[in-house]
């Protein structure tokens, strides 16, 4: 872990103490969700590259930024933070979630950013995979043309003939499938219940 990855979570660290009991619930949660958000990409700041301007938002979002808008909004007794129009007729707790809406925001392009180069390296691969192997073997046909779907017909009815897998292969299937969807809402609910 770097210097600069260190100072970043150390404010990080500082801000949501500096905040937690003392503010509103909609300045912790957004405070909360920018924080999770630079968290998530610094776990890939290798890919952000040291001097990025994607870098560079988060560093700044995490070590200057957020604690600056932050700050003012705290040396304000919270009654008046909350009730008490400023100049521009908004409240102190407005004008704070409009900042934070706009770091959000921006973080989310970098974090978008990211992903989108993800789906391209994935969308790489695949065309070397193609040029390298072929087509893939494994992909079903489109339906032969004139034999599109009939009204009451099922995609198995559709697909049986002397080559389909049988009618009991479909059914192991599909039997299969309700059993992982009924094990995941098991999962689900005992985490809920936890």
């Amino acid at each position: 872990m770097d210097a600069n990855t260190k100072e970043i979570r150390r404010s990080l660290r500082s801000v949501r103490s500096s905040i937690r009991g003392k503010v509103h619930k909609s300045v912790y949660v957004r405070v909360d969700n920018i924080c999770r958000m630079v968290e998530i990409l610094l776990s890939r700041a290798d890919e952000l590259g040291v001097g990025s301007h994607d870098m560079h938002v988060l560093s700044r979002t995490a070590t200057d930024y957020l604690p600056s808008a932050i700050r003012p909004y705290l040396a304000l007794p919270r009654e008046f933070a909350e009730r008490l129009p400023q100049a521009d007729g908004r409240t102190a707790i407005q004008i704070l979630c409009s900042q934070l809406d706009v770091m959000y925001a921006q973080l989310w392009q970098v974090y978008d950013s990211v992903m989108r180069r993800d789906g391209d390296r994935l969308l790489a691969h695949e065309r070397f995979l193609t040029d390298k192997f072929g087509g893939n073997p494994l992909q079903i046909p489109p339906d032969p043309p004139g034999t599109g779907h009939r009204a009451g017909s099922t995609r198995r009815d559709r697909r049986q003939g002397p080559d389909s897998p049988r009618s009991e292969d479909w059914d192991a299937v599909e039997n299969l499938i309700r059993a992982g969807i009924r094990q995941l809402a098991e999962i689900v609910r005992a985490r809920r219940n936890k």
